[in-house]
């Protein structure tokens, strides 16, 4: 069942503070099934019924988009996707003086949950009599080496 961080309920307790944090997005995939929320607990559609129906949910579902937005979208074709995609502009790359030279590597598609590794805080120079300066006594002999 998809579960949001630190929730501990289960059984009906759960589904409805379940519905009560996410109730549109629940609502979304039952309506795309032809599936109402107002039907829960019907002999028709019963709680457990609703229960079955978010534990299986696909990462696709809109649910699982507002709970974990990291994963959402992300089906293993998907991934295997750009996986392949990655490895072919990798091998171009090869083929290039770049790559010969070990520069410019192409970077990878963004996967959900990983963090770009390239990502640096860029600032503005400061002259380096100015750092000496804050620095403070004893810091002179490195402007001078500057």
């Amino acid at each position: 069942m998809v579960r949001r961080p630190g929730s501990h309920h289960g059984g009906i307790r759960g589904l409805i503070r379940l519905i009560w944090d996410h109730g549109e997005a629940l609502e979304f995939d039952l309506i795309e099934r032809k599936l109402r929320l107002r039907d829960v607990g019907t002999p028709e559609f019963t709680w457990r019924d609703l229960r079955i129906f978010i534990k299986y949910l696909p990462r696709e579902s809109a649910l699982v988009a507002e709970i974990d937005p990291d994963a959402a979208g992300w089906s293993l074709e998907a991934l295997l996707m750009a996986t392949v995609a990655d490895g072919i502009h990798w091998l171009q790359w090869a083929k290039t003086k770049d790559g010969e030279k070990g520069r410019n590597q192409p970077k990878p598609i963004p996967r959900p949950g990983v963090e770009d590794k390239t990502k640096r805080i860029k600032g503005t120079p400061e002259p380096v009599n100015d750092i000496v300066e804050w620095l403070g006594p004893g810091f002179e002999d490195f402007a001078l080496a500057a």
